[in-house]
């Protein structure tokens, strides 16, 4: 039986080239507790929210975000929604585009915690 029998018709022609053959009804993989890119995007938001001199906070209070939530963000636990991730690059005075930038620029660079700050400022 081909994966397409499994899919309702109107499913057939929008999905056939994303589902993958033989893995219908199967789990997907774990996935790493914090993948590099999230680290990197809680190191961008942590470095800039330090150079300004504001706290996780004030942070949630400007952005209207709870705080454990950024806090989560910070420490690579959470992967925000693109709404979210705008409301955060905001309240850091930034564009969602600019705080991504920042991320991958630390994710290139393989920074740790140390590190970050200074690829913030660049």
């Amino acid at each position: 039986m081909s994966y397409e029998a499994t899919l309702p018709e109107c499913q057939q022609e929008v999905y056939w080239n994303v589902i993958a053959q033989g893995l219908v009804g199967e789990k997907a993989g774990s996935m790493s507790a914090s993948p590099a890119f999230q680290l990197a995007l809680g190191l961008a938001v942590k470095s800039r929210r330090g150079k300004l001199g504001i706290t996780q906070e004030t942070l949630a209070n400007d952005t209207g975000l709870h705080q454990r939530w950024i806090s989560n963000v910070e420490t690579g636990k959470r992967n925000p929604s693109y709404a979210s991730l705008r409301r955060l690059a905001a309240g850091l005075g930034l564009s969602a585009s600019e705080l991504l930038a920042c991320a991958e620029q630390i994710e290139a660079s393989g920074a740790r915690a140390l590190d970050a700050p200074a690829i913030a400022r660049r």
